[in-house]
């Protein structure tokens, strides 16, 4: 509710977007992002504290750098695929 309610105006269609739109999108996509990729990090330091505190036994495999490197290539994926798709 917050973020629609400083949200500028996008303009009159097929005008120019105002600035304040402009740099309102830049800094809206820019948080989401940061958000996202922060979020990536954290589940990989909670894999990685969850294998410190349990060291690899028959029990517990040693899959959790395993996903730790899909989370990465995820990463990856996602960001080559905004950059092709929409020049971010």
């Amino acid at each position: 509710p917050l973020n629609a309610f400083i949200r500028p105006h996008p303009g009159k269609p097929g005008e120019k977007a105002p600035l304040k739109r402009l740099v309102w999108e830049v800094v809206h996509k820019s948080c989401g992002y940061a958000a996202w990729i922060l979020g990536l990090i954290t589940v990989v330091f909670g894999l990685r504290l969850s294998r410190i505190q349990r060291p690899s036994t028959d029990e517990n495999p040693d899959y959790l750098i395993e996903l730790s490197w899909v989370q990465v290539g995820w990463l990856l994926f996602v960001l080559l695929v905004n950059i092709v798709l929409f020049g971010v």
